[in-house]
């Protein structure tokens, strides 16, 4: 029997075809990808997986180098381990009242004692009942013997359409960045944060607050702007937190020291050198936006 996965659509899928198919549609699939983000993370691979960051060195231990596999490839070897439960999480069910007045102190489930149902509600007039009745009730998290180290977060209010987007932005970005520093580009003033907005087809107006749809109606490029550098700096959060093990995390994380002096200095001449080219932002995709 396969694996069960809390943020999987099925939870469980018995041929692992399917399997993968579901985590790619999944948070699992953008938790690798946002991984694959990272120079520091790159790094720590090509350092087999030492740095002076021991919570650094934990997310490598389990995810590994995300960089040489692909995602189905990545999925077998790691994520299966990373993300399924030890075994499948309890269900509500019905039990004799010899077992309800036995076990109603387990802590971990809440039992409701005897309940008198009238034969004359409808099935819906009986869950919106029994809704009231547990209107007090506060979920607890699941016991460490049964969920995984690594639970993917509430979105905290940020869609998974900006997840995807904040992606995007970053790696066009990215490509940009270098593009400049190589003295690639014939025209570097024209690729501005607006261009990146208009070329991945942001709308300005899609999050935007009372204030700045004002001032998208007044100032259609400044709102562009606003809306490009936020998703930037959602994306750099996002990156900083995964690093970590969190995702997807939007609070920000202050500096942490992770290289010895010498392995600072290795890193940033194999970045100069061009070694480090993001496996995300180094696609057709991107490139043809900015040379075609």
């Amino acid at each position: 029997m396969r694996h069960f996965y809390p943020a999987l659509s099925n939870n469980r899928y018995s041929q692992f075809g399917q399997e993968v198919a579901a985590a790619q549609r999944s948070l699992y699939y953008w938790w690798w990808r946002y991984l694959r983000l990272s120079s520091d993370y790159w790094w720590l691979c090509q350092q087999k997986g030492r740095s002076l960051d021991k919570e650094f060195n934990k997310t490598y231990k389990m995810f590994g180098d995300v960089h040489t596999l692909g995602f189905k490839e990545w999925w077998l070897s790691n994520g299966t381990k990373i993300f399924s439960y030890k075994v499948d999480p309890p269900k509500a069910q019905f039990v004799n009242l010899q077992d309800l007045y036995s076990s109603s102190d387990d802590s971990t489930k809440l039992w409701l004692k005897p309940l008198m149902i009238p034969n004359h509600l409808t099935k819906s007039e009986i869950l919106e009942q029994v809704s009231e009745l547990l209107e007090t009730h506060k979920s607890k998290n699941l016991p460490k013997s049964i969920v995984t180290e690594y639970e993917v977060e509430d979105l905290r209010g940020m869609r998974k359409r900006a997840l995807i987007d904040s992606h995007r932005v970053w790696c066009l970005h990215s490509v940009l960045e270098v593009a400049k520093k190589t003295n690639r580009l014939s025209r570097p003033e024209r690729f501005t944060q607006y261009w990146i907005g208009k070329k991945l087809e942001l709308d300005p107006k899609a999050f935007s607050s009372k204030r700045l749809r004002e001032t998208v109606e007044a100032n259609n490029r400044l709102a562009m702007r606003v809306k490009v550098n936020r998703y930037l700096s959602k994306a750099q959060n996002i990156i900083a937190n995964v690093e970590l093990g969190k995702f997807p995390v939007l609070t920000e994380v202050p500096e942490r020291k992770r290289w010895s002096v010498k392995q600072l200095s290795e890193k940033n001449k194999a970045i100069e050198a061009g070694l480090w080219m993001c496996p995300e932002s180094n696609s057709d995709e991107f490139k043809k936006m900015i040379f075609e």
